[in-house]
């Protein structure tokens, strides 16, 4: 402090205190949701201590087993990009990631106009030509959190899951009914996401 005549001295030392980003995210859980749909869910890091800094934000990342993707909460798509990627809001715990392009789309007119690459985009496009084919894509998750320090480490990937078509059911068993009636029965598999007709 200081008056008219000089300055104290100075206080005695504060505890310390270190500005580090938060720990890494325990591993996230992945559920499909539908046949284009897939749910991501987290806990908070653990606390760095009651004077750490608040979480400001998320980010998920997508892997389909040869290139990562990154979710980014304003336009609702996947971006190659992880710089094209807003962080998500602190509060959130899930997130729902939609793999199909909206309807009509193309690979011209589904490019994200904020991001940095002209092909950040596509990536739904190129899921949902995937998926439309028999192997369909498997599917693990990894998440981070950022505070006023920057970025964490990732967390450990997530059980993988896989988004196809339906596997064939069982062989059906068909009988008559009478001259004009036959009546065929088939088991239901077990299927994730559910079937939705057959």
């Amino acid at each position: 402090a200081v008056n008219h005549i000089g300055w104290s001295k100075y206080s005695s030392w504060s505890d310390s205190f270190s500005l580090v980003p938060p720990t890494t995210m325990p591993r996230p859980s992945i559920d499909v949701l539908g046949a284009w749909r897939l749910r991501i869910s987290w806990s908070p890091p653990p606390p760095l201590g009651t004077q750490a800094e608040a979480v400001t934000g998320f980010a998920v990342l997508l892997y389909d087993g040869e290139r990562n993707h990154f979710l980014d909460p304003i336009t609702g798509r996947l971006v190659q990009n992880g710089n094209d990627a807003r962080p998500l809001s602190p509060e959130e715990t899930s997130v729902e990631v939609d793999l199909k392009p909206p309807e009509g789309s193309s690979e011209a007119d589904s490019v994200n106009p904020h991001a940095s690459s002209p092909l950040a985009d596509i990536t739904n496009i190129v899921f949902s030509q995937a998926l439309r084919g028999q192997g369909g894509i498997y599917f693990r998750a990894r998440v981070a959190a950022r505070n006023g320090a920057g970025w964490g480490q990732y967390s450990k990937f997530s059980e993988r899951v896989r988004v196809s078509v339906p596997e064939a059911p069982p062989c059906p068993a068909a009988r008559a009914v009478d001259s004009c009636t036959m009546r065929v029965r088939w088991q239901l598999p077990a299927l994730k996401p559910p079937a939705m007709g057959y």
